[in-house]
């Protein structure tokens, strides 16, 4: 990823079954990305990652939050001489220790991710390039839709920016237009041949059309989108521990961290998906 052409990436859960969506975005000429956000088979990522690195020469990476830190530091050593993307994410005030934390390399390309306009001034001196995260995408988020937080951005930095959440073809060409350097895609790749999810996961989600994502901790000022699949335990179950810390039966820092423990692209249905909108748009 660069600041001189209009860059495609792509980002999937690092514990899935395998690399696939990636390593075909890297191959293609964009960006593979691993997630690391809600790995619960560290052995797997840890798999996954060394698959990649042998796959292709191409431009590959991570997105990265501090509770994977050490993880994501084995990772980033793995990779010998070669460049990666790394994407710090999370909240905006952990981001410069967690940068620091990860002993990136000079030729590592470090971006922030960001869900507001004012995490601008605390990020910028530690990464190269921004990443906007809109309210559409899975997990955690903030208020504004990708398109209106690209627009408030780039009033206020010159750094590369690039956008996630809900894109397609048009709001590819709208971010272009606007001003990104790049965009990231996330669910909008799901079903794709090269998917790591199985025929049932692909046959459930390829029916929907966005509107079946939930907002919760929308009364904590903490929003997280997951999808709102019916009769599911693991939705139950983070709904009422949302409910909890509504009540004030639990901090909002304890709520946060229960609920990220409780999410995952797990193929038996025991964890809740942080699924964001572009599913939706999977299906094209």
């Amino acid at each position: 990823m660069t600041d001189r052409t209009f860059e495609i990436a792509g980002i999937m859960p690092a514990d899935m079954a395998h690399p696939g969506l990636a390593l075909a975005l890297a191959r293609s000429g964009g960006t593979g990305l691993l997630d690391l956000e809600f790995v619960a088979d560290t052995g797997q990522a840890r798999n996954n990652i060394r698959r990649l690195f042998d796959a292709t020469d191409a431009r590959v990476g991570l997105r990265v939050v501090t509770a994977q830190a050490p993880l994501a530091a084995e990772m980033i050593a793995a990779a010998g001489p070669r460049a990666l993307t790394v994407v710090l994410a999370g909240p905006a005030a952990e981001l410069p220790a967690l940068r620091q934390s990860l002993q990136l390399r000079d030729q590592d390309l470090c971006l922030a991710e960001i869900n507001s306009a004012d995490d601008i001034d605390t990020v910028s001196p530690h990464c190269a390039a921004l990443l906007l995260r809109g309210h559409e995408s899975g997990g955690w988020v903030g208020d504004d839709t990708s398109y209106i937080l690209l627009q408030k951005v780039r009033l206020r930095t010159r750094l590369p920016i690039y956008v996630q959440g809900g894109i397609g073809v048009r709001a590819a060409a709208a971010c272009r237009v606007a001003g990104a350097a790049g965009v990231v895609l996330d669910d909008t790749l799901m079903l794709l041949a090269e998917s790591p999810l199985t025929e049932t996961q692909k046959a459930e989600l390829g029916r929907l059309n966005g509107a079946e994502t939930r907002l919760l901790g929308e009364l904590l000022s903490r929003p997280c989108r997951v999808y709102g699949r019916p009769n599911s335990p693991a939705l139950k179950a983070a709904e009422e521990l949302t409910r909890s810390a509504e009540g004030g039966s639990l901090t909002v820092e304890e709520w946060t961290q229960r609920l990220s423990a409780s999410l995952g692209w797990s193929a038996d249905g025991s964890r809740a998906l942080p699924l964001g909108q572009g599913i939706g748009l999977a299906a094209q």
